[in-house]
């Protein structure tokens, strides 16, 4: 990309960043709402017109859905528990329910919570009665792609088949959900990328599955960017896969010919800004040019998450000779100073600390005064705004405890109550240890 071009898109850029905050966050409340209105739709509306409901088990399906909903809205205004999701499920099917929906999430959640691991059944029956329900198109395309990923856990020839055939059935679906003006593109782009995942693993080749669906795409959404940001994160995939730094950056190239497309499209499309940010620490371009991106993304979307993902890569030591732990808090601390807790980015500062933590003895990371500093402080004031919110109760818990703050550990593991989400846990023993650690030094 000539010097030239790529400037005059920043600065031109630049101009779609004039709004107020008060009308950058309207636009993203909008889009939270639109996203829950479309996932109430699909799935509790859904279940409601078209389900095999029965009042042995529609109160435990309802709830379940709610709790898939809230989980998939990703909004800290609705909290969700997955493990709560799940066991509602769970008491569904025991009474009977037999509802594809309910039956899809349900295996969905044990392989995610790691309850179960791939195995060889491909729960191909779920997937069927999935793909012959009268719910809607994007819940057959889901099923479908999860149930090739579950058949890819067995190596058998006939799994491999199998799983052949579910792809090619979700692939016929493209079109029609392409055209769907209401299909929420960040969700469908994620299920077309594991598509094209998926078809790598069947031994397909990954650019000519990728240029299959992207052609697609093209023709029945002409004027949009998401076969464009498509190839680029699969090209950004390419390059964290790479081992040679020269291919590293022949693939950032390539991701980055693709988002100019996308931005000459829609030069505020936050998935297109935030990828750039990556692109610039795979090529090693100024921070300056750095920082315009990541302006650039936060004006047009202040929840992005993935742009501070992606600074904070910039920043990481590991990825630049220029970057520094002390840039990645120093950072943090900044999210935290933006206050958009309804976007989760002061969570931001917990999650470099987790990084930073895991790369040598967690536990006295944690202890450091400073860092307990920026954990006691993110976590108290999310819980205060979020007092339902299950996984960071369970998170803060686990940290307390790593860094002997027996007595907020305590009081954390006692609202963690009996539906402990695990995933913040190395496995069911370590939550198990520390909980007991903490009733028996609390108050001492």
């Amino acid at each position: 990309m000539p010097r030239l071009v790529l400037a005059l898109l920043i600065v031109t850029g630049c101009v779609f960043g004039a709004e107020t905050e008060d009308a950058q966050r309207a636009k993203a409340d909008a889009r939270k709402a639109a996203q829950r209105a479309w996932l109430e739709k699909t799935l509790l509306d859904g279940y409601e017109k078209i389900g095999r409901r029965d009042p042995k088990w529609d109160d435990q399906a309802r709830v379940a859905l709610r709790q898939v909903v809230n989980w998939c809205a990703r909004d800290p205004r609705f909290q969700y528990n997955e493990e709560v999701a799940l066991d509602l499920c769970e008491k569904a099917v025991a009474a009977g329910c037999d509802d594809p929906i309910i039956l899809l999430h349900r295996q969905h959640l044990l392989y995610a919570l790691k309850h179960e691991k791939y195995s060889a059944d491909a729960h191909a029956d779920i997937v069927e009665a999935v793909a012959a329900s009268g719910y809607a198109p994007y819940m057959k395309f889901f099923a479908l792609i999860r149930g090739a990923e579950w058949t890819l856990g067995a190596k058998d020839q006939e799994s491999r088949d199998i799983a052949g055939a579910f792809l090619e059935r979700a692939f016929a679906l493209v079109p029609e959900l392409a055209r769907d003006p209401n299909t929420p593109a960040d969700s469908f782009m994620k299920l077309c990328y594991w598509w094209v995942n998926s078809a790598a693993k069947l031994g397909k080749v990954r650019r000519e599955a990728l240029e299959r669906m992207c052609v697609a795409l093209l023709k029945e959404s002409p004027g949009k960017t998401l076969p464009y940001v498509l190839k680029a994160k699969v090209y950004q995939g390419n390059a964290t896969k790479a081992e040679s730094d020269a291919d590293k950056r022949e693939w950032a190239t390539q991701a980055e010919k693709e988002l100019i497309e996308a931005l000459k499209i829609d030069p505020a499309d936050p998935t297109a800004l935030a990828e750039m940010i990556s692109v610039c620490a795979w090529l090693h371009r100024p921070r300056e040019t750095m920082e315009q991106w990541f302006k650039r993304a936060m004006d047009a979307d202040p929840d992005n998450y993935r742009a501070c993902i992606l600074k904070t890569f910039y920043l990481d030591p590991k990825q630049s000779q220029s970057g520094s732990k002390e840039a990645m808090v120093a950072f943090g601390r900044e999210c935290v100073k933006s206050g958009n807790w309804i976007g989760q980015i002061p969570y931001m500062l917990i999650d470099i600390h987790n990084d930073l933590a895991s790369r040598g003895d967690e536990a006295a990371y944690y202890k450091d005064p400073e860092v307990w500093k920026d954990i006691e402080s993110v976590y108290e004031e999310w819980l205060k705004r979020y007092p339902d919110a299950a996984y960071e109760h369970a998170s803060y818990a686990r940290l307390a405890a790593l860094s002997e703050h027996w007595d907020i550990a305590e009081r954390e593991f006692k609202k963690v109550g009996e539906y402990p989400l695990l995933r913040s846990y190395k496995d069911r023993a370590e939550y198990d240890r520390l909980r007991k650690l903490a009733a028996e030094h609390a108050g001492k």
